[in-house]
């Protein structure tokens, strides 16, 4: 019987290693789209169709393929579908979620 609570134990601690570390894989993904969402990090809740980019010259609005904001900065990069890579404060960068 210790034997075998010994086995449920170290499959247990095996269990929580595995699913840990299928966490920190998705977690550090970088940037890179995953499941269904274009955010380039992993995240639950946002998918963007456009972007309102500010210019000193003027706005422009762009359909977004994919994001990517900074835990550690107030920077932003938006891929438009064109390929084009927008890199600015995130204060100049309006995200938009059509229906």
């Amino acid at each position: 019987m210790e034997t075998f609570k010994h086995f449920l134990a170290t499959v247990l601690v095996v269990a929580i290693v595995l699913a840990l570390a299928v966490v920190v894989s998705l977690a550090l993904t970088g940037c890179s789209s995953t499941i269904g969402y274009n955010k380039q990090l992993a995240d639950l809740n946002y998918k963007y169709t456009r972007a309102v980019i500010r210019f000193a010259d003027g706005d422009m609005e762009i359909t977004v393929q994919s994001w990517c904001d900074y835990d550690d900065s107030d920077m932003i990069q938006v891929i438009s579908t064109d390929g084009t890579v927008y890199y600015t404060h995130g204060s100049n960068v309006i995200l938009i979620c059509d229906p």
